[in-house]
């Protein structure tokens, strides 16, 4: 039940609605103003405003809160473009300093190959008498050794030498 209006409130007397015309029937009964339907559009009023208030609040919160989902989404984006691309980066760094460990182990390799043939002539130029039954040595005949004391190579038989 609606409170009462001013003029029963002031006389404490029981404020009763007269539906058909929306003032009180004491109002009525005694030719008084009743303010009962015009405070009450009043606070129609009131409340018709801040429920407008209330939405334009609630409008302008989803709008913040849709614009910080908005920019947080676009972080994380920005983000993950940037990880994914500091992770090919260093994918491809990996790659580059393999391939550059493997290019210089192919270089040692090489190097290593060119000094075990410069070694190994002079170790393979020796060889043990007893390979020597298949050579010939008569290209070696009439040559002059310096050193060996002025003697001439005589080839007397295939397999030796007299020197």
């Amino acid at each position: 039940m609606p409170t009462p209006c001013s003029a029963c409130r002031r006389s404490s007397r029981s404020c009763i609605v007269d539906i058909p015309s929306g003032f009180c029937s004491e109002c009525l009964a005694r030719g008084t103003k009743c303010d009962l339907v015009a405070r009450t559009r009043s606070e129609l009023a009131a409340a018709e405003n801040d429920e407008e208030l209330t939405l334009d609040h609630e409008e302008q919160v989803r709008a913040q809160a849709s614009a910080q989902v908005r920019a947080a989404r676009a972080r994380a984006r920005r983000l993950r473009r940037q990880l994914r691309s500091l992770e090919d980066k260093e994918f491809e760094m990996s790659r580059r300093e393999l391939n550059s460990i493997e290019e210089l182990e192919a270089l040692e390799q090489a190097a290593e190959g060119q000094r075990a043939s410069l070694v190994a002539p002079s170790s393979s130029a020796v060889v043990s008498p007893s390979s020597w039954s298949g050579l010939d040595f008569s290209a070696l005949e009439g040559l002059e050794f310096p050193g060996f004391g002025d003697e001439t190579v005589q080839v007397s038989d295939r397999n030796s030498l007299n020197v």
